[in-house]
Order: C-alpha cells, then sequence, then structure tokens
C-alpha cells in the first residue's frame, strides 16, 4: 500500500502544478489525456517552453557562431620538415626523426601540425614535450607496472624512414621497451591516411604493448588562440569551444568506441549521469569556424579504440582529442570466491586483441569547416564503403509501441498482467486512423512468458495476449492497412535467469559474470553463442507466424567473454556473431535500437535516436552530428514521447532533427504495472494519449512530409534558440524555441513553433 502511494506522488504533484500554472495563467483550460490521469493543461499546440533565455545558452541547444575573426595559423614553421606526397587538395610534410607531419590545405594554405613550434615556449615537462613530439606513443607492461615511451630525438628510440607513392613509410624501435612496428602514412584524396598493421609488432620476452597512441596531438589548439571547437560522437554530438568558461574539465571525456566493455571490467566515469554509447567510431577539430576543420574517423581498430579529449586547463594549456587503441587489457583477478569487492590481483590479458590501426584525417575547408561539414564527410565515407542502405527511405513518420505485459508481485507468487492483447493492436490502428493517424508502423514488445524478463525464452506471445491464431490475425489485419507490424526481441540481455540459467551467461577475462542495470533493474549478459542458438531456435516459430519484421535491441554492446570451454571471444567475434544473429533471423525489414555504425547498412529503421547529447558539464553545446549522417538515407525515430518532460519543446525537437516521434501504449492503465519490473511506464493508456498522438503526428507530418527521403545539407543557429536547417530540395524549416515571435525574410516564425520555407511549388 505504501508503495503505491510513493508511485501515486508524482502524478499528484503533476496535477497540483498544472492547477497552478493554469490559475497563474488565467486561460480557460481543457482537459486533454496525459497518460493515466485527466490533467488540468492549455491546449497541446500552446504547452509553454521555460521562458528562461538561459536555456538557449546551455549545452542543451547548439550556440550562436560569432562572426568570423582572422588569427594566425599557430604552427606554419616547415623547419627540419620535408615533403613527402603533394596532390591537388594536400601537400604532406614530415619531420624525419619523430615522424611527426604537418599538413597544408592548399586551398586556404592553412597548415595543421602534430607538433608544436617553439616547444620551449609552452608550459609542458618533459613527460608532455615528448608526448607532443611523438607520432605515436605507447604504453606497455614490464613486471608488475605500465610504463610509456615515445619516438623522440633525445630517447633511446630510432626510426627508418623512407618515401612511398604519397607519402612514407617507417620501422619504429622503441629503445626502452625494444619494441618495433611500422607506420604508413598516405594521401588519399582529401584525407591522410595512418597505418598501422598488427602483424609488424615486435615485443621482446616479458614486455607487453598494451595501448597505442597515434598522432595523439594532431591539430591541438593552445587556450583559445584559435576560435572554434572540438567535437565529440555523444549522443546525437557535442562540441567543446575552445576557450568557453563553461568548458573547464575536472578530469578528461573518455569513451570507448561501441561502449564499455564490461568484460574486462572497463568502466566511463560520468559527470551526472550515465551517458550516451559511442556508436560512431569519429572525432574532429575546427580551426575557425567556416575557415579550417578535419574530421577523424577511426577505420580500424574501432572496436578497441577509445576517444579521449582535455581541455585547456585540465593538465597542460591545450585542447586535445585523440583515439587510443587498445592492444592488451588490464583486469582484476579475484583470488577468493567471495562477490563484491573481495581481494583480488591485476593481471593482463593473455593474448593481444586482434587488429590493425587505421585512422585518416578529412580535411574540411571555407563552408565545410564545421559540425555539419563533418558530418557531410562521414555520411560519403559511410555511402561509398557500402556502409548506408539505399538513399530515399520513406518510411512510416510514427512508432507507436505496444506493452503486452509483465510478471506483477502477488501474495505468495508473482502473476501474469496482461496489458495489451495483440488483437488490439489492429483496433488501436483503426481508431487512430479514423483520425488521420496513417503512416504508422507499430511494434510489439514484452509478449513472452516472462514479460520483461523473458529468458531464455522470447518467443512465442502468451496465452494471456492471444492464440497463434490471434497473432496471424493481427499482423495480416495490419499488414492490409500498410502498417507493419515488427515483434520486439532482445538476445542480449537477461533479468531473470534462475539456478540454471547462470551457465548461459556471459563472464568476462576473470571468470566472474558481470552486469549492468536501467529501469527494469539489473540484468546480466547472455553468452553470444547462446543468444544465436536461442535465435536459431525461434526462426521455425517466426515462419509458422508470418513474422517477418523484427525489432532488435541490445545489438550495440560489444564485451569481451570467455566462453564455458575457456575460448576468449573478442569484441569482433561478439560483433560478428550479431551479425549472425541477425542473418539468422533473416527479416523482411529490421529495426535496431541506437545501432553502431558498422550495422547501418541492414537497418531500415532507427530507434531511440539520441536527441541530445549527454549534456557532461564541459560541453558547450548540443548539434544533431547523428542525424545529418542518418538523414535520406535510414529513417529515425525519437524516444518515446510519453515520457517527455515538456510536449511543445519535445515536438520541437523531433521536427527540427528531421525525426519521427514515438509512443509507448496500453490498453490497460499503467497502475496495473505498478508492482512490476515495468514500473518506470507511469503513463501509457491508448484512450489517454489519443489526442496527443493526433496532435504530434498532424504537427510533424506538416513538418516533415516536404522532406521525406530527403537529407539535410546545412543547419546554423538565426538567434539563441532558433535553428534553421537546410535539406537538399531547397527546403528550409525553422524552429522558434523561444516564447517571442522571429522574424526571418518577412515571415514570422510564432514563438513555440516552426515555419517551412522554399521547397517545389
Amino acid at each position: 500500500m505504501f508503495k503505491r502511494i510513493l508511485w501515486l506522488l508524482p502524478g499528484v504533484l503533476l496535477i497540483s502544478l498544472s492547477i497552478i500554472w493554469i490559475v497563474a495563467r488565467g486561460t480557460e483550460p481543457t482537459y486533454v489525456g496525459m497518460g493515466d490521469f485527466a490533467v488540468t493543461v492549455e491546449r497541446t499546440d500552446d504547452i509553454p517552453v521555460v521562458a528562461n533565455p538561459a536555456v538557449f545558452q546551455s549545452n542543451r541547444f547548439t550556440q550562436m557562431e560569432t562572426e568570423v575573426v582572422s588569427f594566425d595559423n599557430p604552427n606554419p614553421s616547415l623547419a627540419g620538415f620535408t615533403l613527402s606526397a603533394e596532390n591537388e587538395y594536400l601537400r604532406l610534410y614530415v619531420y624525419p626523426h619523430t615522424l611527426a607531419i604537418k599538413v597544408q590545405v592548399k586551398s586556404t594554405g592553412y597548415i595543421f601540425s602534430s607538433t608544436l613550434d617553439e616547444m620551449g615556449e609552452h608550459r609542458l615537462n618533459d613527460i608532455w614535450v615528448r608526448f607532443v613530439e611523438s607520432a605515436i606513443s605507447i604504453d606497455y607492461w614490464h613486471g608488475t607496472g605500465t610504463r610509456r615511451e615515445s619516438i623522440t630525438t633525445h630517447g633511446s628510440s630510432a626510426v627508418a624512414m623512407s618515401m612511398v607513392d604519397n607519402g612514407f613509410e617507417a620501422r619504429v624501435w622503441f629503445g626502452e621497451s625494444g619494441i618495433v612496428m611500422d607506420i604508413y602514412v598516405t594521401l588519399e584524396g582529401q584525407d591522410v591516411r595512418i597505418y598501422v598493421p598488427q602483424n609488424s609488432i615486435f615485443e621482446p620476452e616479458g614486455i607487453y604493448l598494451t595501448q597505442v597512441h597515434v598522432y595523439p596531438f594532431f591539430g591541438a589548439v593552445k587556450e583559445d588562440e584559435v576560435p572554434g571547437y572540438m567535437f565529440l560522437p555523444d549522443g546525437s554530438g557535442a562540441l567543446i569551444r575552445y576557450g568557453d568558461p563553461r568548458n573547464r574539465m575536472v578530469s578528461p571525456f573518455r569513451a570507448n568506441v561501441y561502449g564499455a566493455n564490461l568484460g574486462v571490467g572497463q568502466m566511463v566515469l560520468q559527470d551526472i549521469r550515465p551517458g550516451f554509447n559511442v556508436t560512431m567510431p569519429v572525432f574532429g577539430k575546427v580551426h575557425g569556424v567556416g575557415q579550417n576543420a578535419f574530421l577523424a574517423i577511426i577505420e580500424g581498430g574501432d572496436n578497441y579504440a577509445e576517444i579521449i579529449a582535455h581541455t585547456a586547463g585540465l593538465i597542460t594549456e591545450f585542447n586535445w582529442v585523440t583515439a587510443i587503441f587498445s592492444r592488451r587489457y588490464t583486469y582484476s583477478q579475484p583470488t577468493t570466491r567471495e562477490e563484491g569487492r573481495g581481494p583480488s590481483i591485476t593481471r593482463l590479458q593473455d593474448e593481444p586483441n586482434d587488429f590493425d590501426i587505421v585512422m585518416r584525417f578529412s580535411f574540411l575547408a571555407g563552408d565545410d569547416a564545421d559540425y555539419v561539414g563533418m558530418a557531410l564527410a562521414y555520411q560519403d565515407f559511410l555511402r561509398e564503403r557500402g556502409m548506408l542502405p539505399n538513399a530515399g527511405n520513406l518510411g512510416p513518420m510514427m512508432r507507436l509501441e505496444f506493452f503486452g505485459g509483465d510478471m506483477v508481485e502477488g501474495l505468495i507468487f508473482e502473476q501474469y498482467q496482461p496489458m495489451t492483447p495483440i488483437s488490439d493492436i489492429p483496433r488501436h490502428i483503426e481508431e487512430l486512423a479514423a483520425r488521420g493517424v496513417m503512416d504508422v508502423l507499430a511494434v510489439y514488445r514484452s509478449f513472452a512468458s516472462g514479460g520483461s524478463a523473458s529468458f531464455p525464452t522470447r518467443f512465442p506471445v502468451h496465452g494471456r495476449l492471444g492464440s497463434a491464431g490471434d497473432v496471424r490475425d493481427a499482423i495480416s489485419d495490419l499488414d492490409s492497412r500498410g502498417v507493419p507490424l515488427f515483434f520486439h526481441t532482445d538476445y542480449s540481455r537477461a533479468y531473470e535467469t534462475g539456478f540454471f540459467g547462470r551457465a548461459d551467461l556471459a563472464v568476462g577475462l576473470n571468470s566472474r559474470p558481470f552486469w549492468s542495470n536501467d529501469y527494469g533493474g539489473w540484468y546480466d549478459f547472455i553468452l553470444p553463442t547462446v543468444a544465436l542458438a536461442s535465435a536459431g531456435r525461434d526462426v521455425s516459430y517466426l515462419e509458422r507466424m508470418g513474422i517477418t519484421n523484427i525489432a532488435l535491441d541490445s545489438t550495440r554492446y560489444l564485451h569481451t567473454v570467455r566462453s564455458g570451454d575457456g575460448i576468449v571471444l573478442g569484441r569482433p567475434d561478439v560483433r560478428d556473431m550479431k551479425d549472425e544473429l541477425i542473418h539468422t533471423l533473416a527479416p523482411a525489414q529490421l529495426a535496431l535500437y541506437q545501432p553502431n555504425a558498422y550495422a547501418l547498412a541492414w537497418t531500415d529503421f532507427y530507434f531511440d535516436i539520441p536527441m541530445t547529447s549527454t549534456g557532461h558539464l564541459f560541453a558547450t553545446d548540443t548539434v544533431p552530428f547523428l542525424q545529418i549522417v542518418l538523414r535520406g538515407y535510414v529513417s529515425y525515430f525519437a524516444a518515446f514521447s510519453n515520457f517527455a518532460a515538456n510536449w511543445r519543446l519535445d515536438l520541437l525537437n523531433i521536427i527540427e532533427l528531421g525525426a519521427y516521434p514515438s509512443f509507448l501504449l496500453t490498453s490497460e492503465p499503467s497502475y496495473l504495472l505498478a508492482e512490476s519490473r515495468s514500473s518506470h511506464i507511469f503513463s501509457s493508456a491508448v484512450d489517454s494519449w489519443e489526442d496527443v498522438i493526433v496532435h504530434y503526428y498532424q504537427e510533424v507530418r506538416r513538418a516533415l512530409e516536404p522532406v521525406r527521403g530527403v537529407g539535410i545539407t546545412g543547419r546554423t543557429m538565426l538567434a539563441e534558440g532558433i535553428s534553421k536547417t537546410t535539406y537538399a530540395n531547397g527546403v528550409v524549416i525553422i524552429v522558434n524555441y523561444t516564447g517571442v515571435d522571429f522574424y526571418y525574410g518577412g515571415v514570422r516564425i510564432s514563438a513555440e513553433d516552426f515555419t517551412v520555407l522554399g521547397g517545389a511549388s
């Protein structure tokens, strides 16, 4: 009883605040369904945004650019450097003793450098000087500790360099450790490609290479001597502007490409809340917005890469961002059977991770020198390599995800609580279609015997939600309406396993299970081999039921695991097994939740796309880098709008980023889930949300119908809280988040509204 009272408190508070707001506004209210409560609000198209303009200066929004200013090239000297290659776009120079490089962009004459001119003028100790000067710095394990070594002119390392077509190659001997490796640096069009082959690496006995840093200071900026920013692939995208007082760090930004590797105990520090996984292996730097920039693409070794960024004042005077590659991991090995923080020793991974390092710096100039140009450059990179679907995806404009049911606490035993029988889905779709909501896709989730915790059984649909005939009828009914029905499944996570299910769980290098948590509670990870076998068993059921559309969750998690026979499966092995799992299911249409970049080629629909950055305190802006990369190739859908803090702001954000809205829905009221693992679903009844769904659909269709399947080519901030997005067909969408009207070219954009301009007549 007490727990249910606590559960109702947020709703009571929301109702109270709404009444206070109505009284303060002095307007005539109407009643609009907000979840399972009748909440007093004004019209759904007039819900206010926070009036305080300071919100538009926060890192939740993109900041306005200042006027283009001239500045001196910070590291222009070519003394001691040799021209090693030149093409139509670039000149590549190398310093033979350390392999430091400078790249001159011929269209502007600007020089990007991996080192610093006048090194003695900077506040750097000897360790940092060696790190900055060197093309490669390594960390290695010797005895019981980690050491670092760099290529320097005054160390014991040695370099044998020779020129090759379009660049140079070199063999490097790290003198103290005895480690040897080769590096190739070449020009390819507007890119500089860096290649360190794994088969060139030699380690003396008792010496183990752990990490490799390649050109870590390339494009580094001292304090604010150059205008611009660093770009980070955090959520939708984040910027750190040089010299901005908000960018002060207390610790570096560190993010593992494709998420933390929990199988080696690899965790990421967060300053407020868990961050988004890095799903795109890129970062970048701008030296003067609209002047000079480059995008760094991690082409090889991405499975074992970590992106790290420092701002000036953290340790040095410089803003820099780079990638680190882990050849071996260290991990904590418990020495007893005690769970938790028992005694342990630090061990080193036995066999090295299998990868070549391949990075490329793609240079941008003029109008392309900003985060939009970076996104379009990465889009070109993916498209040229067949890593994007065919352009012009015209998919549905709304996702309606229906929650089947879950296990709830009973007096003695848990019992199954049905929330949405499968036969209800066509009825709900028909009722919404009668109100004009036609162009949608449907998803069915949490429908198996264990509800949200089903493991290892993912199918069939629970008998209390419908028979086999009901499943076939629902699919057929919706198909006749042109509405695809996707069945949600997740072969990566297990919330409940029971005693006999423990053998199916993934364990790390230390042979201990690892876990994480979300709104549904703590969960374990399933062995990839077990997941693949489980999917294989489900294929016959899918074929019998006529299920051809799959919404597959948790494919983005890549953890090093030790299998039951002791074989270590690295991240590439796990990645390959997940690819095989997808092809085993062989869906006609596939939806993935926040997929990693390598999975985009077979992603028909992208669910739960990040609409913001994580909001780290040191970030200065959020930008839609991810959306710009995908627009025109993949239809992407935002997270569930029935959990949004402010409908109007949420709707404007969806329109601005070219996304489509989503709702999580049930036939029954959500209070029935209060004692279940899904108690976080506090508002979901279709009848209560119907008006809001209709409003979202109408507004999104009005805004985005003219740009269906069309890519984004430009974005700028006209004023604080007012964005302008340009599409490839000439359509312009201006979104005004502020509480006052805005005029652009004689056109009024009303407060908290948007306007669509241009396009075909």
